[in-house]
């Protein structure tokens, strides 16, 4: 959609980009979106999965760091 002069224009939709191109799922797991726009319509984010990613979880890292650095 435009706005040209205080008028909403409705055009024709456009593809922007191609998501198998840029190696993202526009749907996630559960068919929910992986994208979002931006409240002006300028921008988006696309969550993009990471098949070798790795999360660590440290419990108790404030003892941890306060061991470390001598607080007590």
């Amino acid at each position: 959609m435009d706005i040209v002069d205080g008028v909403r224009e409705i055009k024709k939709p456009e593809q922007l980009f191609n998501a198998e191109e840029v190696g993202v799922r526009l749907l996630g797991e559960y068919l929910e979106p992986a994208y979002d726009v931006a409240k002006n319509g300028e921008r988006f984010v696309v969550i993009q999965r990471r098949f070798n990613s790795t999360i660590m979880m440290v419990e108790n890292w404030s003892e941890e760091y306060r061991s470390i650095h001598s607080i007590p």
